[in-house]
């Protein structure tokens, strides 16, 4: 399913309203604030988007606040006089959080995926004013750098939080706000929900059948092709100044179990820009290797291949651009056999 192709419906109510084609949830709702306010330029108008496209997950995501905004100086575009822009902004209910459920934890947050809307809001503690910044700094670089989501999972909001926004949570098991309170998180970043992780799949709740060959040699491809999408992405982001530093394990690289091709990335961890450039290419190179830990564990573990069917060498810093095309071809090589092979 092509990311640049995706189909989604307006829903206000129970009717579903118009059909936009568009790259991501946010742009279709953009989309739709045209169409829904063409006529009265002063609505407002309050509805999800529901994602129809082909072999989608059929998701919702929402509820949007859509209005037109009138711009300062009108815009001459293809003949065409501009003077408002479509504005689609997440509904944040006031100082009312929705409720889910408790996915995960780490040093500096908590993530709690969010029922209904598919949406993971990570919760997290930082004092440090100049570090919030940085952080959102650096979201909103990933996402201009990726605006379709190709290779890492966008950020789509963010606030400042207080005691009362936890107390006010809907439908959320007690003994988890107990936790969120005690915790005390004081800002909130909203992700669309990217899947599993490599250590979910690793230790799975939900068992896969390998022991059909053809069914387990299509979700191998398919899961080499998202370490492929995963080995693009850090080398974008690399020649940007930017690496991920936190790939322990495959745990923030992520993937739909039907869709494991369209794999992404999470938690991009900050450095101060002064740290950045000696470590950049090591640690590009030890990102590389994470990857390779990963391929191997799964043909090794997973797939029962010796350990010599997949063998990349050593790594070294001279060429990152070698090494990366190099790893790339090794893993389509692999793909290409198992294309080859009969079940």
């Amino acid at each position: 399913m092509s990311s640049s192709k995706r189909h989604f419906t307006a829903v206000i109510g129970n009717k579903e309203q118009g059909t936009y084609v568009s790259s991501s949830p946010s742009s279709a709702a953009r989309k739709a604030v045209s169409k829904l306010c063409a006529d009265d330029k002063k609505r407002k108008v309050k509805f999800s988007i529901r994602e129809t496209t082909r072999d989608s997950n059929k998701k919702v995501y929402g509820p949007y606040i859509g209005y037109m905004q009138k711009l300062d100086k009108p815009v001459e575009l293809e003949g065409r006089v501009i003077k408002y822009k479509p504005i689609a902004k997440l509904d944040k209910k006031g100082s009312k959080m929705q409720g889910g459920k408790i996915i995960g934890r780490g040093n500096e947050g908590i993530v709690l995926r969010i029922r209904y809307d598919n949406i993971v809001s990570k919760l997290i503690k930082i004092d440090d004013e100049t570090k919030i910044r940085n952080l959102i700094e650096l979201e909103n670089k990933l996402n201009k750098l990726d605006p379709t989501g190709q290779y890492h999972v966008k950020m789509i909001d963010s606030r400042r939080i207080i005691p009362s926004n936890i107390n006010n949570i809907d439908d959320l098991p007690n003994q988890q706000r107990k936790t969120l309170k005690k915790f005390d998180p004081n800002f909130e970043i909203k992700y669309e929900f990217g899947g599993i992780s490599f250590l979910d799949f690793f230790f799975p709740k939900i068992k896969i059948d390998f022991t059909n060959n053809s069914t387990s040699s299509i979700f191998l491809k398919n899961i080499l092709y998202g370490l492929i999408n995963i080995l693009d992405g850090l080398y974008i982001f690399y020649q940007n100044g930017i690496n991920h530093n936190d790939f322990s394990e495959g745990t923030n690289i992520v993937f739909f179990i039907e869709n494991p091709q369209n794999m992404r990335m999470i938690d991009f961890q900050y450095r101060d820009e002064k740290e950045v450039k000696p470590i950049l290419k090591p640690r590009f190179i030890s990102e590389l290797n994470e990857l390779i830990t990963i391929s191997n564990y799964l043909l090794v573990t997973l797939f029962k291949k010796s350990k010599s069917e997949i063998e990349y060498g050593n790594l070294s810093a001279e060429n990152v651009e070698q090494e990366k095309e190099s790893i790339k071809a090794k893993i389509q090589a692999k793909i290409d056999e198992l294309d080859s092979s009969k079940p």
